[in-house]
């Protein structure tokens, strides 16, 4: 530690207040920049990939409202009031289930792969429902009965299932991209975290030393200097003093000595 016993008490409290401040402004930064990534990123997370879930999960529940519809209709097909009901009751499905396509189809037309899915869906729908309405008809004017409308709309099933399997494939999809953004975020945690903890060490591994080594060497320049003021007032003006840092309070003792 002789290098700091060269240097003066001034430049000591200096450097490590710069280097406190340095490091603390470090640190810092380095937690702003993480808390603004993670926040980008929960932003997507809530404002796309949960939105998508709950989208998805509300249209394919709109699917089936739409199946159920379709069945009462053939089940009932000998009760012309009941097949009135059900069938509004399937077309309310079919216009809400048309129109929430086409709302998260404009929310997220940015994603191509997403647009194309949602488009994808709304053609089998179309398809469903150009099949299946001329079914409804003849069912509504007793022109058939429930075994042969279920025969026809047996037909026009796999439209439907292509739909839900459409949505269900970007429900999934939607959930891996947060898994895999939660993931992000605890990497980007974890990495700033041993950042963070790095920089403490080594402000712990200079400042400890600089402190402790500084407060011992002034200590010791004190107590040469108050040990040289005892001698000189006892009368002893024989003895000389070796000065063991540069500091101001051991050129206060170097003076003592010369005097």
């Amino acid at each position: 530690m002789n290098a700091l016993n060269r240097l003066s008490i001034r430049t000591r409290l200096y450097v490590g207040t710069v280097f406190s401040l340095v490091l603390l402004v470090v640190i810092g930064a380095m937690g702003y920049m993480a808390l603004e990534r993670t926040r980008a990123t929960l932003e997507v997370l809530f404002t796309q990939r949960v939105q998508t879930l709950t989208d998805m999960s509300e249209l394919r529940t709109t699917l089936g409202d739409l199946r159920r519809a379709e069945k009462d209709i053939i089940i009932n097909f000998n009760n012309t009031i009941e097949v009135s009901t059900q069938r509004d009751l399937w077309k309310k499905s079919l216009q809400s289930l048309n129109k929430g396509l086409s709302d998260v189809r404009k929310v997220q037309a940015s994603d191509a792969n997403f647009a194309a899915s949602i488009d994808k869906a709304l053609a089998e729908v179309k398809e469903y429902e150009t099949g299946i309405s001329p079914v409804f008809e003849q069912i509504e004017r007793a022109q058939i009965d429930g075994a042969v409308g279920g025969a026809y709309a047996d037909k026009y099933k796999k439209h439907m299932e292509a739909s839900d399997k459409l949505l269900l494939d970007l429900a999934m999809d939607a959930r891996k991209q947060m898994d895999e953004a939660r993931q992000g975020v605890d990497s980007l945690t974890s990495t700033m975290s041993g950042l963070i903890g790095g920089a403490l060490l080594l402000a712990l591994a200079v400042l400890i030393p600089l402190t402790f080594f500084s407060v011992r060497s002034i200590t010791q320049s004190i107590s040469q200097a108050s040990e040289l003021a005892e001698r000189i007032a006892g009368g002893d003006l024989a003895r000389d003093v070796q000065v063991t840092s540069a500091d101001e309070v051991g050129q206060l003792g170097g003076a003592m000595a010369r005097m």
